[in-house]
């Protein structure tokens, strides 16, 4: 059930020995994951869960996950255990330009990919409302035609927002 890879990424080393150096249940608290007593981190993303070894500086996953294999997850969930605070969402959504360097950053090759969810689910928000619910999404009805609020990592809601297309406007996201 579980498939477990390691993580060669080039800027994964300093993550592993960082986070190996933090004590487990400072961890916990602040990225709000459990500590397993094999040794592991249990990190919820999405609708998965992903184990963390830090000391044998490994990521495990389902079996057929595609994730796991991807260096760039690892580190993803690398980052997030060793940088995670343990603060309270207060419900207010910013948009990813709205960020510090938000503007310069989400641009040509950062640009949020939203052309796929366009044409998928465009002209068709029931579908894209049944999708994001098997993702666990929550129903935002004061964003756009479909939003969603996705929790990707236990303190990181996601908003997903779609506008459907109409005779005046093409969709947008």
């Amino acid at each position: 059930m579980i498939e477990s890879t390691f993580t060669p990424h080039p800027l994964g080393d300093k993550q592993w020995k960082e986070l190996q150096s933090l004590k487990p249940e400072d961890v916990c608290c602040r990225a709000s994951v459990r500590f397993d007593e094999k040794g592991f981190y249990v990190v919820p993303f999405m609708d998965k869960e992903y184990h963390v070894y830090p000391n044998e500086e490994r990521v495990e996953g389902p079996t057929g996950d595609m994730l796991v294999s991807d260096s760039e997850f690892s580190l993803l969930l690398l980052t997030y255990l060793i940088s995670a605070q343990d603060v309270f969402f207060g419900g207010r959504w910013v948009s990813e330009h709205a960020l510090p360097g938000g503007d310069l950053f989400f641009r040509g090759l950062h640009q949020l990919p939203t052309a796929d969810l366009i044409a998928r689910f465009g002209k068709n928000t029931e579908q894209a409302l049944a999708i994001g619910k098997t993702l666990g999404g929550k129903r935002l009805p004061e964003y756009g035609d479909v939003g969603l609020e996705i929790q990707v990592l236990p303190r990181i809601p996601v908003a997903c927002v779609l506008w459907a297309e109409d005779e005046e406007f093409p969709a947008r996201a």
